[in-house]
């Protein structure tokens, strides 16, 4: 099992490498200083420095980009319950990244990931019950995932959401609720919502069965 609680220095350590890799611009070498804290602190069992370690190998962060070893660190954290290494553990089984593409353990890991709140894993799961991916079609459970995931805020399940209640699928046919979900979605910054606004404000959707949108590339 992995370590939680951090020593005051290992925290300060923490705190560094955090700053450094979540920096919008950062020199190449604080970046490979951050990947060395991470790996410091992984070894010592730290969950949350192993997702982060993940991190810095999936996007080159101080060190070349390494998918294979991304999906290991995030493993590791996902086998110690770090919501976000679940999830992106599910995205790579799924898109075949860093390991060979397994459907069947991808949803294991997105509902490890579900179960742990993680938004995102919300959405994607009702998307999986949307579209059958993995599962067989259920537009009920699909609406209430995008609904748990829309009210946190998130633009693609509001979008999915607005769909949904455009095209009755999984809930009653609502225009109105179809626009206030496509609103939050367009004010959210979600580029097909904000299109369809401008084009069609009367919400006269031109409808298509795979509109629907699910993050497939691991953060």
């Amino acid at each position: 099992m992995g370590r939680a609680w951090m020593t005051p220095e290992d925290h300060a350590k923490f705190k560094r490498a955090y700053i450094i890799t979540t920096a919008k611009r950062a020199r190449i070498a604080d970046q490979a200083e951050a990947f060395t804290l991470w790996a410091e602190l992984a070894e010592k069992g730290y969950v949350r420095s192993t997702f982060y370690l993940g991190v810095c190998l999936d996007n080159g962060i101080g060190t070349r980009v390494n998918r294979a070893k991304a999906f290991l660190a995030y493993r590791r954290a996902a086998l110690d319950g770090h919501a976000e290494a679940q999830y992106n553990v599910y995205q790579m089984y799924r898109s075949g990244i860093g390991t060979a593409k397994n459907l069947p353990r991808a949803l294991h890991w997105l509902r490890k990931a579900v179960d742990n709140g993680d938004i995102p894993a919300i959405r994607d799961l009702g998307y999986c019950y949307h579209e059958g991916i993995g599962v067989r079609v259920n537009y009920q459970e699909a609406v209430e995932l995008y609904r748990v995931a829309a009210k946190a805020g998130d633009p693609m399940a509001q979008w999915n959401l607005a769909l949904c209640y455009e095209a009755g699928e999984g809930a009653s046919e609502s225009k109105r609720w179809a626009m206030h979900w496509m609103q939050k979605a367009a004010r959210n910054g979600h580029e097909k919502a904000r299109a369809y606004l401008a084009k069609a404000p009367d919400m006269a959707f031109e409808r298509r069965r795979n509109n629907c949108d699910a993050d497939v590339v691991p953060r």
